[in-house]
């Protein structure tokens, strides 16, 4: 399995949360509930087996192990564990996908992302 950035992470929303709106951080966020909405940040954004996300994801670096609906920019990678389900497009330099991960859309290759 890949490993993410050495970054601590800052806030955690668990299994159980729904949440719906705009979430912006600086660091690394791990998500394991529910989301639904627009994610930024500058570093890290983790989302967990059980988790399911809907929106936008603008950050550095994409950790996906669970289910995300929507567009996904990211500047420096994106990580798809094998559980991960993805149904939207992808914008990022570098993406990693494990054997079982699930993709339905674009990918966009960019080398600067938005």
């Amino acid at each position: 399995m890949a490993k993410i950035s050495n970054n601590s992470i800052n806030a955690f929303l668990g299994e159980g949360t729904d949440y719906n709106g705009k979430l912006e951080f600086d660091g690394a966020v791990q998500i394991d509930g529910r989301f639904d909405g627009e994610v930024t940040a500058g570093k890290t954004l983790m989302v967990g087996v059980k988790a399911y996300m809907t929106g936008s994801i603008q950050v550095e670096e994409l950790a996906l192990a669970g289910e995300f609906e929507g567009t996904v920019h990211a500047t420096k990678r994106v990580i798809l564990y094998k559980t991960a389900r993805i149904k939207g497009d992808i914008h990022v330099p570098a993406l990693m996908v494990e054997e079982g991960a699930y993709i339905e859309g674009d990918i966009f290759m960019d080398v600067e992302t938005k």
